[in-house]
């Protein structure tokens, strides 16, 4: 196809001719422009906002209450028929509430803890058992001529 050349035209006109279709282009960049801009700082905005009102998740826990403790001295030893030796701490059961109890000999260097089948002690098996509201301590020397190896025992109560 010949193209017809017009004379009034200059070139530099002719090159904007070509670049119709750049205004076209540009028209249209410049109103989709105007159309995302706002859609694109909503979406920033939000995920700002959301960002902001975000706490980092954290595993909190309640506070930990107290475990009640009891400190007790163990002086009144009876020796039962068996020969075992006893004590009964009356009515300390009902010192505070509980599902289990850990129960411990303190001394001067350490402390032992009483599990529920007993622990060896001085030459001896000492155990304890919750009757009611009643602790009973109980020892029970190896010894076949038993004696009672001490006096009296510092004992440590803790509530679970």
């Amino acid at each position: 196809m010949a193209r017809i050349y017009d004379s009034s035209r200059s070139p530099e006109s002719e090159i904007r001719g070509t670049s119709t279709a750049q205004d076209f282009l540009t028209k249209k960049s410049i109103a989709m422009k105007q159309r995302i801009f706002p859609i694109l700082g909503a979406f920033l905005m939000g995920l700002v906002l959301i960002s902001c009102s975000k706490t980092s998740p954290t595993m909190q826990q309640p506070p930990a209450s107290p475990k009640p403790v009891l400190g007790l001295i163990a002086s009144d030893w009876k020796q039962n028929a068996d020969g075992h030796y006893v004590n009964t701490f009356t009515n300390v059961l009902a010192y505070a509430p509980y599902t289990s109890l850990d129960v411990y000999i303190t001394d001067v260097d350490n402390s032992h803890q009483i599990s529920q089948g007993g622990i060896v002690y001085m030459n001896g098996r000492i155990s304890f058992e919750a009757v009611g509201t009643n602790l009973v301590l109980e020892y029970e020397s190896f010894d076949p001529s038993p004696s009672l190896p001490f006096s009296q025992l510092s004992i440590q109560i803790i509530f679970q």
